[in-house]
């Protein structure tokens, strides 16, 4: 009878937290917590963004600091930046947030959290790149909206459990950033 109720709360559990089970890239089981839920291959596989441009965050294949756009003219906002190169692991994590599973956005967010260091950056708010209204419509959510509001919970949550040393007093807040299309 034990095992029968084991296997049943197990279920719900997968349903409700699969994160907590498997790994959120391949679905093998997780005998343990692991960072980012990810097991040891697919949390090795991910190709962090080392090279970026300065102002933009796109990967950058050599040492110069600006990429072409960014060289050309100026941009509408002040820096963005990219965790991951998006390949691999990281696109499959992207490719599954966009098609549903908006639980991943927490995970995307820590690891954007655990990248970088935003002690040095004067951080108001965190905004999300806009989607086409087509593609919003068929999808239903803006998944790079998902991704920046776990940034800012985590990123408040931190800052109230003392791990930042700046002296911050307020909250970040999240932004919604609307085009005109």
């Amino acid at each position: 009878m034990k095992s029968k109720f084991a296997s049943v709360a197990r279920l719900f559990s997968d349903a409700l937290y699969p994160e907590a089970c498997k790994c959120i890239a391949c679905g093998k089981e997780l005998n343990a917590a692991r960072e980012f839920s990810l097991c040891p291959d697919c949390g090795t596989a991910l190709e962090y963004n080392e090279r970026f441009c300065q102002t933009c965050g796109v990967h950058m294949e050599d040492d110069a600091q600006y990429c072409q756009s960014c060289k050309a003219g100026p941009r509408d906002f002040a820096a963005a930046r990219s965790a991951c190169v998006y390949t691999g692991t990281a696109r499959h994590l992207v490719v599954s947030l966009k098609n549903g599973n908006g639980w991943i956005a927490k995970h995307l967010a820590g690891i954007l959290s655990a990248r970088y260091p935003y002690d040095d950056i004067a951080l108001d708010f965190c905004c999300a790149a806009p989607i086409d209204r087509k593609r919003l419509r068929e999808r239903g959510f803006n998944q790079a909206a998902l991704i920046a509001k776990e940034l800012c919970r985590i990123l408040n949550d931190e800052n109230r459990n003392g791990k930042h040393d700046n002296e911050r007093k307020s909250e970040i807040r999240f932004a919604d950033c609307l085009v005109k299309t």
